[in-house]
């Protein structure tokens, strides 16, 4: 990433003989998750929580959805 600092994105690119876009996405990920950035999905702890995370905000959500359903269905009968 230091060459890409010292010599720029774009030429760096070229004498690696990649994308300009894949070196400048590689970048980002290391500047955010540092040595973690291209660990197998299988050493990513984080990812395993997120996911948790995730499945257990979108339950919440169906339930909130399921909710509003019927409270729109119920103002409706009401107000008709």
């Amino acid at each position: 990433m230091n060459l890409g600092k010292r010599i720029g994105i774009r030429q760096a690119a070229q004498d690696l003989g990649v994308g300009e876009s894949n070196l400048r996405n590689w970048s980002h990920a290391v500047s955010r998750r540092g040595g973690e950035a291209f660990a197998p999905v299988s050493q990513r702890t984080d990812v395993d929580a997120e996911m948790r995370r995730l499945r257990e905000e979108v339950r919440v959500l169906k339930i909130e959805r399921e909710i509003f359903k019927k409270a729109a269905a119920y103002f409706a009968k009401e107000n008709a």
